[in-house]
């Protein structure tokens, strides 16, 4: 039979993906920076805007409801202005991801730094923030021209880990790994703190930004969380028992015949051989 243990114990402790919340995360912020013709990637909250308005440098970007719960606050500001631009202005659609519609539109400043200032932060709490600089340009690279890198840098708080982004012209048939995610993880040690993100290299005075994920840890009801954690133990538990399949193998002693599964009468003594009997997945 098929062994379905690793896949039970893989649900139970990674969870995820490349780009979605983790096993035990929550996202506070899922903004996908748009046009107004543009497809919001699912569970995110379109930031839209028509190809010929320019927004102001200052945005301020709605919240999931776990991040209005959380009375967080988020702003997004460059030192120029905002240009919307999506499938209605030569762009293409990605397909084979599974952040399609986030990478398929984009914002662009012509600064080569944007910041995110957040409020209501916990104090030693830690969060995560991922952005995604993609530009689907069909007529050339647009605000990709000539690629580059994206520095993630933090003030307010103490940085866990940072990864640069890269900036990309893709569109079609793409995979996650054809996109450099730029992340920062960060724990709070206040209830402010301000991510700053600067291109260096290309061909373009600016920055596209596709969209922006703020990710933190969740912290479950104690009654909710014991409950949880019993029926992983009861589930794990039971699937280790059916996983391993033992038969044991009894010897009554002075009588010759052997008992299967049963000690039955052991005035003789017993052997147990520990013989692995038929093996069955959970």
């Amino acid at each position: 039979m098929t062994n379905k243990l690793p896949a039970i114990l893989t649900a139970v402790v990674l969870g995820g993906s490349a780009f979605a919340p983790a096993c035990g995360e929550v996202a506070l912020v899922a903004a996908d920076l748009q046009s107004l013709v543009a497809v919001t990637q699912p569970g995110w909250i379109g930031m839209g805007g028509s190809v010929d308005t320019v927004l102001p440098a200052v945005q301020v970007l709605a919240l999931t409801s776990s991040g209005s719960a959380a009375g967080l606050t988020a702003t997004l500001a460059c030192d120029t202005t905002w240009n919307p631009r999506g499938l209605d202005r030569d762009r293409a659609a990605v397909v084979g991801t599974t952040f399609n519609d986030v990478v398929s539109d984009l914002w662009f400043t012509r600064s080569l730094s944007y910041s995110l200032t957040l409020g209501g932060l916990v104090q030693g709490t830690r969060y995560t923030l991922r952005a995604w600089h993609n530009d689907s340009y069909t007529i050339n690279s647009g605000a990709a021209a000539g690629g580059g890198t994206v520095t993630p840098t933090l003030t307010g708080g103490a940085v866990v880990a940072a990864t640069n982004g890269t900036i990309t012209n893709l569109y079609g048939s793409q995979t996650d790994a054809s996109f450099g995610i730029a992340m920062l993880e960060f724990t709070a040690n206040g209830t402010g703190a301000t991510i700053t993100m600067t291109r260096s290299g290309g061909d373009f005075t600016g920055i596209p930004v596709s969209g922006l994920q703020l990710t933190t840890l969740a912290v479950p009801e104690p009654t909710a969380f014991g409950l949880a954690c019993s029926s992983i133990a009861i589930a794990v538990g039971w699937c280790l028992r059916r996983h391993s399949g033992v038969h044991y193998h009894y010897v009554r002693f002075g009588r010759g015949d052997e008992n299967h599964g049963s000690p039955g009468d052991l005035r003789g003594g017993s052997v147990d051989h520990g013989r692995a009997g038929q093996r069955t997945g959970c």
